[in-house]
């Protein structure tokens, strides 16, 4: 491959880099405006994503996750709601946090949850639900359908603890604001500098234009000289 050809093919991949960086730290912009409350989690479309901050999924089940893992979500609407089944993961707001844990069972206006470590740990519910202890009851948490906000569709792994920094105020001016700042700012530069260029065309094609309208000028009034010697 020719070395104009190698340059051209990277700077092709630092740009598609550059601006996929950009429109990711948007997106990541625009779903945070989303948030009214404190319950609300950013999302674009229904689409939300949130950081894990305990290991009570952190099991060997293939949709199990970890502290500081990404889960993303499907806000739910009352009507999706009542179409939940035990056995899917919700996201939900209880004692002033987010939680994320899978349903156990299902009543009228309310869901059980539980943490999959807890229910290695204690016994599955199913088997645990007709002879309860107060231990085992305390690994559950009863959650009206009105604060269940979403359900569990993926997850990234470790990509959590990156998000709660850009959401951090200090994190967001640093990783958020000052990028994006300064691409608007490269990019008025460089559409300076391509008007400053374009007028430099100009003004040469103009000149020349000039200088070719004088020669013949020139050139016509020698002509004339000499015709009337």
């Amino acid at each position: 491959m020719k070395k104009g050809s190698v340059i051209k093919t990277l700077k092709i991949i630092g740009n598609v880099l550059f601006y996929s960086v950009i429109v990711f730290l948007m997106i990541f912009s625009i779903s945070n405006i989303t948030i009214e409350s404190e319950v609300d989690i950013p999302n674009i479309f229904g689409k939300g994503f949130l950081s894990v901050q305990s290991d009570s999924m952190n099991t060997d089940r293939p949709d199990g996750f970890n502290k500081g893992d990404l889960v993303y979500i499907d806000i739910l609407s009352e009507e999706a709601k009542s179409n939940l089944q035990p056995g899917q993961i919700i996201v939900f707001w209880h004692q002033n946090m987010h939680k994320i844990h899978r349903i156990v069972d299902i009543g009228e206006d309310m869901v059980i949850t539980q943490g999959d470590v807890a229910s290695d740990m204690y016994g599955a519910y199913i088997d645990m639900k007709d002879n309860m202890s107060p231990n085992y009851a305390q690994t559950l948490e009863v959650v009206n359908f009105e604060n269940v906000i979403g359900i569990y569709t993926g997850q990234t792994k470790d990509l959590g603890e990156i998000v709660d920094t850009l959401r951090d105020p200090n994190g967001f001016l640093l990783w958020i604001v000052l990028p994006l700042l300064l691409f608007f700012l490269y990019e008025m530069i460089m559409l300076a500098v391509h008007i400053i260029q374009r007028n430099k065309v100009k003004l040469q094609e103009k000149h020349e234009k000039e200088k070719e309208a004088l020669k013949a000028e020139l050139l016509a009034q020698l002509q004339a000289q000499q015709q009337n010697q």
